[in-house]
């Protein structure tokens, strides 16, 4: 089992459940949100996406609120 955990932020390059399926599949492990820089709106779609390529991939895959 890795101890280490890979960390990618979602952003304006990066927010659909395709994209964000294949940074799972290349080995992140968590997505961050920034919500300083998103609407409520779009900090639940970003938190969307990330459920919707956890589903794809059948494997966990962590949000991290900042």
């Amino acid at each position: 089992m890795a101890r280490t955990k890979i960390v990618a932020t979602l952003g304006p390059a990066v927010r659909l459940p395709d994209q964000v399926e294949a940074l799972a599949r290349a080995g992140v492990d968590i997505f961050r949100i920034n919500f300083s820089h998103v609407s409520p709106e779009e900090a639940r779609a970003l938190a969307a996406a990330v459920r919707e390529a956890a589903r794809r991939i059948k494997r966990p895959l962590a949000i991290l609120g900042d």
